[in-house]
């Protein structure tokens, strides 16, 4: 709602009455209302968390689409490591991305992963109930892994189909 200010002039109308105080008032807390609307969204856009976030951002069917990030711990030796990232109603998985941390050497690599070797591959995908990260080499150096995961839900109403 648009806010209509009072123009005011010294000893003229309008009056200093409780009401044009109040309207006064009124537009003042509206106006503060939504700066924390701004800043509750812009918050969202920007917080990565282990717990499930409400983005702000919609897909192109409407529905909101939301971002978790999962404790992945150490990478494997040359095998599949199964990782449950407790999403509820997961509908359809827009980004999935990563990064792994190397205690040995103080590397980090972006998962997926590629080097100049096929024997360097790490590849991560999901399903409905897990994240799934692939070594083809002894990756066990690298001890700290996260996922992160945007995606919409099934029990969300799509808006529209374009």
């Amino acid at each position: 709602m648009a806010y209509n200010p009072t123009i005011w002039n010294n000893n003229n109308v309008p009056a200093v009455t409780a009401d044009n105080l109040n309207h006064m008032e009124t537009g003042i807390k509206e106006a503060h209302d939504g700066i924390d609307e701004i800043n509750t969204k812009l918050t969202s856009l920007t917080t990565y968390s282990t717990e499930e976030i409400n983005t702000g951002k919609k897909w192109i069917d409407g529905k909101p689409i939301y971002r978790k990030v999962i404790d992945c711990g150490a990478l494997l030796n040359n095998t599949i490591k199964t990782v449950a990232h407790n999403i509820s109603n997961l509908d359809f998985v827009i980004f999935l991305n990563g990064t792994s941390y190397s205690s040995t050497t103080g590397n980090y690599f972006p998962l997926p992963y590629v080097a100049d070797s096929l024997q360097a591959i790490v590849k991560i995908w999901a399903t409905d109930t897990n994240i799934y990260l692939q070594t083809t080499a002894d990756r066990t150096d690298y001890t700290k892994t996260y996922v992160t995961i945007e995606y919409t839900k099934t029990t969300d109403e799509v808006i529209s189909n374009e």
